[in-house]
């Protein structure tokens, strides 16, 4: 199973007030408006409002595209990055950048989920033939220059995400581990891989409903560290080409 990048995740913001000072555009509002005073909700006390929603569950994914921005090398966020290593693309310089996949999830629990798919790159991998920037261009429906220079592959890519286009995404479960890879960088040695992939492999414990469901909590092999899966993205498809399974209502 394949992964074209890592995925972040957002996470929400909170004002700062630890030290007295305000979230930036918060307004003073009179603890009498009528706003605060008139509207009775209805409180699930049975919830919990702390507890970290699961993950979208494995499977096919309705979901929309965009380019999003790339770290550099001097920590600066830019659309796309000129990048070279001696031991990718033998030595020859390419150019990555980020993709956001939003899930589309008609039942809105999962709507509006965000993968990033860092790093995607304009260079021709010589074993598949063609490249991860092409490949996203033409399942989301745009033109691909062949042949075309490193520049025109990257420039036909930003061009497809700029419409926003929608594809199907088929998403996994990973589980790594974090603690063992700060350790790894602490000692310059190679972050160790994902220890678990795919939902069915996590352990199975009973929901609120009663039904068994994967539990997306699991602890680290090497330092038992209690590890959170991440949503990964396998492969794109064309619409039409590919049903989806998830996100139905």
């Amino acid at each position: 199973m394949g992964t074209f990048g890592t995925p972040t995740y957002e996470e929400e913001q909170k004002p700062q007030n630890g030290n007295g000072t305000a979230a930036v555009g918060a307004e003073y509002i009179d603890p009498n408006d009528p706003l605060l005073t008139s509207e009775s909700l209805t409180d699930d006390v049975t919830a919990d409002a702390y507890k970290i929603p699961p993950p979208a569950p494995d499977g096919f994914w309705r979901a929309k595209l965009k380019s999003v921005p790339i770290k550099d090398t001097k920590g600066a966020m830019v659309p796309f990055m000129a990048w070279r290593h001696e031991k990718v693309n033998d030595g020859k310089p390419m150019f990555v950048a980020n993709a956001e996949v939003s899930l589309i999830d008609l039942s809105g629990k999962f709507d509006g989920t965000r993968i990033t798919e860092q790093w995607v790159k304009s260079n021709i991998d010589k074993r598949k033939g063609t490249s991860q920037m092409t490949t996203i261009i033409v399942k989301a429906g745009g033109t691909a220059p062949s042949p075309s220079t490193e520049r025109q592959r990257l420039d036909a890519f930003l061009k497809t995400l700029a419409g926003e286009p929608e594809v199907i995404v088929e998403t996994f479960w990973e589980a790594s581990c974090m603690k063992c890879g700060e350790t790894a960088d602490k000692k310059d040695e190679k972050r160790p891989g994902p220890f678990l992939r795919g939902m069915h492999r996590f352990p199975q414990v009973k929901g609120p409903t009663g039904a068994l469901e994967a539990d997306p909590i699991v602890p680290c092999p090497v330092c038992k560290s209690s590890c959170r899966a991440q949503v990964r993205v396998a492969t794109f498809h064309r619409v039409g080409d590919q049903k989806a399974t998830r996100g139905l209502a």
